[in-house]
């Protein structure tokens, strides 16, 4: 009827930003079918509700979904669809010039809980993939501060957890360490997206337990496959790859290297400045591949990745349970 998208945008709003933390993907069911009854005329509106959806296509990867749905109803050079882009596909570079123009305009038309999403999600992840760390860190410590006295609890959790990786990519390993376990005692709702657990796993390796580091990685990388949040298929491989490489199976770290690389900025920054140390000893190990890892990485997109992380861990229970090493 005449007005009902109006209404239906309107019941939908309080909440669309939620879609960037949370595993809620039916906000981006909502956010499409909001966007089959707007009129095409009402170009802001559309525009609005892309980006919403944007959230959801990151989570899961499905990057065909996305330019589908643009194709249908957005025009590629709106400055919010080049924000939606360079977030969806990490190009850093993009992201950092298109993020700021993206936050202008939601400020300009009072969609503040927007703003601040995309300062997040676009304007500190660009920073982070672009390596300008000492600008990442003035300006996420700034948020960070702010979220610290007046919430909310769940943006405080996200940017302590930013930070840490921040510390992690400066190779300032203990203060990562504090920052993950800070961000970790934060209580934030059900299915918010989580990256205490590859923290966890680096913690428990650091200290000598690759045992616990491996129980902890096995149950996230099922976690991210039983709710489909491929996107967080990056920070298991991190871990995956320190993991395999300290407990001597370079060929399954090579492999997931050869993954992490092909992910974008984030993943390519962090091949050179957290796996670096173990890309040498996979070099160096002269360890013959596995019957299961003759393919290169490359060719795995995120739920491939996930899977082969899983099944190596599957393998190393079994061979545990035998007795072999």
């Amino acid at each position: 009827t005449p007005g009902s998208w109006q209404l239906a945008a309107a019941l939908v709003r309080p909440v669309a930003a939620e879609l960037n933390l949370r595993q809620q993907t039916e906000i981006r069911d909502w956010a499409e079918r909001i966007l089959a009854v707007t009129p095409p005329t009402d170009e802001e509106e559309i525009a609005y509700w892309l980006v919403c959806a944007t959230y959801g296509y990151k989570q899961n990867g499905d990057h065909q979904a996305y330019e589908r749905l643009v194709s249908r109803y957005g025009k590629p050079d709106h400055p919010l669809l080049r924000y939606s882009r360079a977030y969806l596909y990490d190009d850093g570079e993009a992201l950092r010039q298109y993020a700021r123009e993206a936050v202008t305009m939601f400020r300009s038309h009072n969609e503040d809980d927007a703003a601040v999403h995309v300062e997040i999600a676009g304007v500190a992840s660009a920073l982070m993939s672009t390596g300008h760390f000492a600008e990442l860190d003035a300006f996420v410590s700034t948020l960070a501060d702010r979220y610290r006295t007046q919430g909310p609890p769940t943006l405080l959790y996200v940017t302590l957890a930013m930070l840490g990786y921040s510390a992690l990519f400066q190779g300032k390993h203990d203060a990562a360490e504090q920052l993950f376990d800070e961000s970790a005692n934060v209580d934030v709702p059900d299915r918010t997206s989580s990256v205490h657990e590859p923290a966890r796993a680096r913690a428990a390796l650091r200290r000598g337990d690759p045992s616990r580091a491996l129980r902890i990685l096995h149950s996230y990388v099922q976690e991210l496959l039983d709710t489909d949040y491929t996107d967080l298929a990056r920070n298991a491989a991190i871990e995956f790859i320190n993991l395999m490489t300290a407990l001597g199976h370079a060929a399954e770290a090579e492999r997931i290297r050869s993954y992490l690389l092909n992910t974008g900025d984030f993943g390519s920054r962090a091949v050179r400045d957290i796996v670096a140390g173990s890309r040498h000893k996979i070099i160096s190990s002269g360890e013959p591949a596995p019957h299961q890892v003759h393919t290169p990485g490359r060719d795995l997109d995120a739920r491939q990745a996930l899977e082969y992380m899983r099944d190596t861990f599957d393998e190393l229970a079994r061979r545990r349970a035998r007795g072999s090493p």
